[in-house]
Order: C-alpha cells, then sequence, then structure tokens
C-alpha cells in the first residue's frame, strides 16, 4: 500500500468514527431505555389478559418480563440501522400501549 492511501483511509476513517459510535449509542439507549418501556407495556396488557387471578396474572407477567427484556436487546441490535432500531420500538410500543389507555379510559 502506498503512504497516500493510507493517509487517506485514516482519514476517512477518523472523520466517519462518530457515525459508528452514535450508533453504537443510539442503540444502547433504545435498548435500555426504550426496551424497558416497552418490556413494561407488554407487561401491563399481559397482567391484563392472562386468564388467571390478578395476583397470579402480575407474577407470570413480571416473570415473563425478563424474558421479553432480553429479546428486545437483542433484536434492538439485531437490526440493521438505529433508525429502524427506534421505529421498531415506537411501532410496538404505540401498539402494547392500547391495554394501558384502556384501563385509563375506565378509571
Amino acid at each position: 500500500m502506498s503512504s497516500t492511501f493510507k493517509l487517506r483511509l485514516q482519514d476517512w476513517l477518523i472523520r466517519h468514527e462518530w457515525r459508528y459510535r452514535a450508533g453504537v449509542f443510539s442503540r444502547t439507549l433504545a435498548a435500555l431505555a426504550g426496551g424497558y418501556a416497552l418490556t413494561s407495556l407488554i407487561v401491563i396488557a399481559l397482567s391484563l389478559w392472562l386468564p388467571m387471578s390478578k395476583g397470579d396474572a402480575v407474577l407470570t407477567a413480571t416473570l415473563l418480563s425478563f424474558l421479553i427484556y432480553s429479546i428486545v436487546i437483542m433484536l434492538v441490535f439485531s437490526v440493521k440501522t438505529a433508525l429502524r432500531a427506534w421505529l421498531w420500538l415506537a411501532g410496538l410500543s404505540a401498539v402494547a400501549s392500547i391495554p394501558w389507555l384502556l384501563l385509563l379510559a375506565k378509571a
């Protein structure tokens, strides 16, 4: 490799490194905050819809939350871009918030 090519490659990597770091930060934020919010909404929906006593339904939904949160984190890091991860989380959160909104409307 010529020294000119090496310098150009190093310059390009330095200029575009922030994009990679921003993408990782955005995915991490989506996995932690967005995943927690989505998991909470799913747990609310499950605790309302599971056909068992309220205490058993809440306990079952809470135990399933560990599995759901782990899956959400893996899915956030498996999509192609951070934007897709955020859009995916927003769409699922909108759907999962319907039972919570219905619960608020009853109160």
